[in-house]
């Protein structure tokens, strides 16, 4: 487990249990509760299991973690590989090594490099096991990996061994995840440049290459996207809660290193480890400027000004560029600025997340053992269950529709920090046809009047499984937005 703390926030990235099985004895869920309780805002990794996994897992999911996904950045580090042909190839990664710029380096790949009698399958993965060093030594070495098979480390390490100058491989994703090389260059293309470098091998006898050096692309678009490993819902057995609350820039990230490790003063990762300090940084801004805000009212900050749409002012979308749900970027991309002037915020009390325990089907008795701060006249709500999750005052908001029920109505409260004279008008916003009622449409807050309530209502209908959307209470300077998901 590995921390970072700033003042009264908390970032924890580990990888924890991603099927919450038991909130009452899992370590993380039960630590991060005590600090919660005492005023400490926890930040979490989402974890990088999204489409890595099947079906895509999120870790980090009790309602008072703010849990983080990942995404890029506007800015690309490109290596490219120049075939004999001429045919220049996109490639990614950071490497410091000086190739001519010419194409002149002997080209080969893991099956034509094949022992006798191995396997092909290995040998096209460059398991070292599988390889003639004869035939790899002092070649660039493209590697024909499959689809399921995506590790590169220590495929990179054997080329090194063999005496490889080179090694290229595809990134299965379509997101060319950077990395910085060793001794020798290790250089990501897609899917579909492996089979045209594959395609120029078959047709000449010696096949050629080159890696150009590395240069720095700026304004990439569209950016942000969701990574592919970015952890992603819905929840592992809980249907009423959207998980990651928000994304933040995940991929490519450079940052200082402990030159111990690499002899290295910086280095580039990727991960939703990568997200979480990022946020856990705009949480500390917002803590110095409001000292007596708690966790819940920094967490809806963040929430409720996240940006959901990409530098091409539409909306944020995935790795094969089709627009993501909030099961995958929660309220959006955090924003710098925007959390430290939010107008209304979304408080949570800490009985509401006892509550949630309830609603899960804990006894009184188990949660007592996860609180620290248990309030001696508390008590579950008679016929609790899981539905009652909707209601719990979050920055986000589930309806899971019944079929033998007409309506659904949940109940949000806003607190005002902007101007004590302010009025807010309701929009919503759904990707189906879904017949949704807001009352009030119209929230006015006045010196006396700091805390006002209203309720969404949503009528029976056929669904193509999720109807995804968002809630805006706005004025003239304020654009308070929360996720809205309905499904059935």
């Amino acid at each position: 487990m590995i921390q970072y703390q700033t003042g009264s926030t908390f970032c924890l990235y580990p990888f924890n249990n991603y099927e919450y099985e038991s909130y009452a004895t899992d370590a993380v869920s039960i630590g991060t509760f005590h600090a919660v309780e005492n005023g400490i805002l926890v930040v979490a990794a989402a974890g990088n299991g999204g489409t890595e996994e099947d079906p895509p897992r999120i870790g980090n999911v009790a309602p008072w973690i703010l849990t983080v996904g990942a995404t890029t950045i506007d800015r690309f580090f490109e290596s490219d590989v120049v075939l004999g042909n001429n045919k220049v190839i996109k490639g990614g990664g950071v490497h410091t090594s000086t190739f001519q710029k010419s194409p002149v380096y002997p080209l080969t790949d893991g099956r034509s490099a094949m022992k006798p009698g191995a396997n092909e399958v290995d040998a096209s993965n460059c398991y070292i096991d599988a390889l003639d060093a004869n035939k790899v030594k002092g070649k660039i070495v493209l590697r024909r990996n499959s689809l399921e098979d995506t590790t590169t480390s220590g495929q990179y390490e054997d080329i090194q061994r063999l005496g490889g100058i080179a090694l290229v491989y595809v990134d299965n994703y379509g997101q060319l995840i950077d990395s910085v090389s060793g001794s020798i260059p290790r250089i990501p293309i897609t899917w579909q440049d492996r089979e045209q470098i594959q395609a120029y091998m078959n047709s000449t006898r010696n096949p050629t290459a080159t890696i150009l050096p590395t240069i720095t692309v700026s304004n990439v678009k569209p950016a942000p996207s969701v990574a592919f490993f970015s952890g992603r819902g819905p929840i592992y057995k809980n249907d009423y809660l959207i998980k990651p609350d928000v994304v933040a820039p995940g991929v490519d990230i450079l940052s200082a290193w402990p030159s111990n490790v690499t002899n290295e003063a910086f280095n580039i990762l990727s991960g939703t480890s990568m997200s979480c300090p990022h946020v856990t940084g705009i949480a500390a801004l917002i803590k110095s400027k409001y000292p007596s805000w708690g966790p819940t009212e920094i967490k809806s900050a963040l929430m409720t000004t996240a940006n959901p749409a990409n530098n091409l002012k539409k909306p944020i979308t995935n790795n094969v560029g089709d627009p993501v749900t909030p099961y995958e970027m929660g309220a959006g991309e955090v924003t710098l600025f925007s959390p430290s002037q939010p107008g209304l915020v979304y408080k949570t009390k800490g009985v509401e997340y006892l509550r949630f325990l309830c609603y899960k089907g804990y006894n009184t008795s188990t949660i007592k053992l996860l609180s620290s701060m248990f309030p001696a006249n508390f008590s579950c709500p008679k016929n609790s269950n899981e539905e009652m999750i909707s209601n719990i005052n979050y920055p986000s908001i589930v309806i899971v529709q019944s079929a033998n029920r007409k309506f659904t109505t949940v109940t949000r409260t806003v607190t005002n920090v902007g101007d004590e004279e302010s009025t807010y008008r309701v929009t919503v916003e759904m990707s189906q046809n879904v017949e949704i009622k807001v009352s009030p449409t119209e929230l006015k807050f006045t010196k006396y009047q700091k805390k006002l309530s209203y309720e969404v209502t949503t009528y029976a209908a056929q669904l193509n499984g999720f109807a995804y959307g968002s809630i805006s209470w706005s004025n003239e300077k304020h654009n308070v937005r929360i996720p809205f998901v309905v499904t059935n």
